[in-house]
């Protein structure tokens, strides 16, 4: 069946791909697709583009990756120079700046893995929450440079990615302790160190990702645990570094959560908030492409080459 631009935007949308580096390629593959569909259907790629751009942003809006990868995209296409490009011309522009932050992207996290593998010692018990490709990568790279260590990941709950976490880190034979959520505060202090990833990193140094990451920094601060966050420079935040806040994902399928003996919900509330921001105080250090960095020196990047503004 031949992949097109609406099904991936759908998968998106409904959350069958999961964590930022894959959502990030994906929407890249998404973009490709769409301008490729309009060179070919004679309508406006520019308008194609930026309605695609718009879905996949609003469908995550706490990932940085996804917005910076729409930006990066599309900027050229706004300017006015673009007017006088043929579709043939403009779909091999999409195509080109597609692929090199689709370049960018993939260097980076590579970069991410090597610096944060080297965080990573023999004996260390880590403990983590919610699944992330980079930390997966991380845990990866130090099996194969012969580190034995030990991970208490959570549920991660409403959706339970921590589960599948652990799944693919016994495959690489690392031991695993598996916690409900609430249990943090009990098991935290069993840890040496707290590593996450980071869906968006902001401009003073939070950090946004999966719901209850909040939870885990209060109680690795309580216990004296260090924690860090991980994540490439192209995760930080164009929004926040122009003064704007970075919206919180909600999903609006609430079975999850809900109670489901009561009748009449009226009066009921659910909310099913996906990410929250940790605070960058709460952090040792940002694992990053650049080298472990303290928060406060996430801001010093907001002229690199790949992070345009979004109009």
């Amino acid at each position: 069946m031949t992949t097109t631009a609406e099904q991936l935007i759908r998968d998106i949308e409904d959350m069958k791909i999961k964590g930022a580096y894959l959502i990030t390629r994906v929407t890249l593959e998404a973009l490709t697709l769409r301008a490729k569909a309009a060179a070919d259907q004679g309508t406006s790629i520019q308008e194609a583009l930026t309605a695609a751009a718009d879905r996949l942003q609003a469908a995550q809006p706490s990932m940085a990756s996804v917005a910076n990868a729409c930006a990066y995209v599309l900027h050229p296409l706004r300017q006015p120079e673009s007017l006088s490009l043929s579709p043939e011309q403009i779909h091999q522009l999409v195509v080109e700046r597609s692929q090199d932050f689709l370049t960018a992207n993939d260097q980076a996290q590579q970069r991410v893995v090597e610096v944060g593998a080297r965080v990573i010692h023999d004996d260390d018990v880590v403990s983590i929450h919610s699944y992330t490709g980079t930390l997966l990568g991380i845990f990866r790279r130090a099996r194969e440079e012969g580190k034995r260590f030990s991970v208490i990941a959570t549920e991660s709950r409403p959706y339970c990615e921590g589960r599948v976490m652990v799944a693919e880190l016994l495959k690489l034979g690392i031991p695993c302790t598996l916690i409900i959520d609430a249990a943090i505060g009990s098991y935290v202090g069993r840890a040496n160190k707290g590593l996450v990833g980071s869906d968006s990193i902001l401009s003073n140094g939070s950090v946004v990702n999966k719901i209850g990451t909040q939870m885990l920094a209060l109680a690795c601060h309580v216990y004296g645990v260090p924690l860090y966050a991980a994540g490439s420079i192209l995760k930080l935040s164009v929004t926040s570094l122009r003064g704007g806040v970075v919206k919180m994902l909600e999903r609006p399928d609430d079975a999850g959560i809900a109670p489901v003996d009561v009748p009449d919900r009226q009066g009921l509330r659910v909310e099913n908030r996906i990410f929250d921001v940790t605070p960058g105080h709460y952090f040792e250090a940002l694992i990053t492409d650049q080298g472990v960095l303290p928060p406060a020196a996430i801001a010093g990047f907001r002229d690199h080459p790949m992070l345009c503004p979004a109009s």
